[in-house]
């Protein structure tokens, strides 16, 4: 059943060049990628060899897992198949995992689809044009904030998000809109990249404001509901607003749907969530020379996606550990959850990341043949 409920990578800041085109030209015109299976049926599961993977390398990650001791989930989808899932620390299949920043990812989607239907004109439209007074304090400065600089975190606002306080506070705020609005600009939009979670909340007000239904049930119609996903959680925050920066709950099966949505180019079967535009703008370098994190030592940004420039790869990516990882070239979706409540030292945090993005990309990738 829906309902309302009650990263967080560090600030990382760049020179960025990029250029924006003022629409998105896919839409459901085109065909459908090979094999591109119904994501709004149930996943028909495969052993792992019928699909090309190594069943006891697969193994071994499952018990490495088991030495990671926030884990709750694995999931590898191989070939549009549920290949191996492993569930830790209490965990079921129906749990409900709170992915924090890959909510970021799911926001992606929604504008690129808001785009193509007509309710935002495209990347260059200013966010001014919804994020209005009085309900908000916006000030002549902020017209010049695009939805664009809202998708790669270039907004220019001044922000640190260098550790838990830093969101905390915002979220604690009591006016979560408006305390972002009252920050200075630091930096002219489009200049540099300050991780900002509060502006893709601003990003996802915009969005609500331009589609008209509350932006859940925007997503119910138009994402969860055609992939088949029938249970989420998704916070609301005291303005009534849902948090569009965090806070959204799935199942890790229902994650996966979502990366194997945009490994089959935003198509399920023969019907077109995500234009294909949009998949391949979103998961494109827009931010550059992001460092390294875990075993990636070519970190980059997208349209609020990260970027694996090592391997090819793009994954969404929460605060503790959440990961939807996709890669390509290799036909395959790894997703894994972690239970983060109580990881408040950033330090543990960045420790318990880099844990599980090595199992992924160390343990499970390899196990593909």
């Amino acid at each position: 059943m829906f309902e309302r409920r009650r990263v967080h990578a560090a600030a990382l800041l760049t020179a960025l060049s990029f250029g924006f085109a003022s629409g998105c030209d896919g839409g459901p015109t085109g065909v459908p990628p090979e094999g591109a299976i119904d994501l709004s049926l149930p996943w028909i599961q495969a052993a792992p060899h019928a699909v090309g993977l190594d069943a006891n390398a697969l193994f071994v990650a499952g018990e490495q897992g088991e030495g990671i001791t926030r884990l709750r989930s694995l999931v590898v989808i191989r070939q549009g198949r549920l290949a191996y899932e492993r569930y830790y620390g209490g965990a079921t299949v129906d749990s409900l995992a709170d992915v924090r920043s890959v909510t970021k990812s799911v926001v992606s989607a929604l504008v690129g689809i808001a785009i193509d239907r007509g309710d935002i004109d495209g990347l260059d439209q200013p966010m001014t044009d919804f994020v209005e007074a009085p309900e908000f304090a916006v000030q002549p400065p902020h017209a010049a904030i695009t939805v664009g600089h809202l998708l790669t975190m270039t907004s220019g606002f001044f922000w640190s998000e260098n550790n838990v306080a830093g969101y905390n506070d915002w979220l604690q705020s009591g006016e979560p809109e408006n305390y972002l609005l009252a920050r200075p600009i630091s930096a002219l939009p489009g200049q540099s990249f300050t991780y900002n979670s509060a502006a893709v909340h601003l990003l996802s007000v915009l969005l609500e404001k331009a589609v008209e239904p509350p932006l859940d049930a925007f997503a119910d119609e138009v994402l969860f509901v055609p992939l088949g996903i029938r249970r989420r959680s998704w916070e609301e925050l005291s303005s009534g607003y849902v948090n569009g920066g965090s806070g959204l709950d799935l199942r890790p099966r229902d994650l996966a749907k979502f990366g194997q949505l945009y490994l089959q180019e935003g198509w399920s079967d023969q019907r077109s969530l995500i234009p294909a535009e949009w998949i391949s703008r979103s998961t494109d370098v827009s931010v550059g020379n992001l460092g390294s994190v875990g075993p990636i030592q070519r970190l980059s940004y997208g349209f609020l996606w990260w970027l694996d420039l090592d391997r090819s790869a793009f994954f969404a990516w929460g605060f503790g550990g959440q990961f939807v990882y996709v890669a390509p070239h290799l036909d395959l979706v790894v997703v894994a959850t972690t239970d983060w409540r109580g990881v408040t030292q950033d330090i543990g945090n960045q420790a318990l990341q880099a844990r599980v993005l090595s199992l992924i990309i160390d343990a499970v990738l390899p196990a593909a043949r």
